[in-house]
């Protein structure tokens, strides 16, 4: 499997070898996960936990690290909202409820 991008050139990848694809991966997993978790309407807490949980363990990834990565996107997204002039209150208050997950 080789996988490429504009700033990773694929020589690098294949001297890097499994453990790169396994961070890229990682990466993937989670931000996939977090785009799961992110719902247009509000979801009750425990449900998104539970989905974490699920997705965690389905994807063999690390509980606490995932909710670290939740938190870090939601926090991205209402920094977004803000410098676009948007109403950000919704989404600082998702942040807030990652803490949670």
């Amino acid at each position: 499997m080789v996988i490429c991008t504009n700033s990773i050139s694929c020589a690098r990848i294949r001297r890097a070898g499994s453990r790169l694809i396994r961070k890229v991966w990682w990466a993937i997993a989670v931000f996939d996960v977090w785009q799961f978790v992110l719902h247009p309407r509000p979801v009750p807490i425990a449900v998104n936990r539970r989905r974490l949980d699920v997705f965690c363990d389905e994807l063999d990834l690390d509980p606490q690290r995932t909710r670290q990565w939740c938190l870090v996107h939601a926090l991205l997204n209402a920094c977004w909202s803000f410098e676009d002039g948007d109403s950000y209150t919704a989404r600082v208050t998702y942040a807030e409820n990652t803490l949670q997950f």
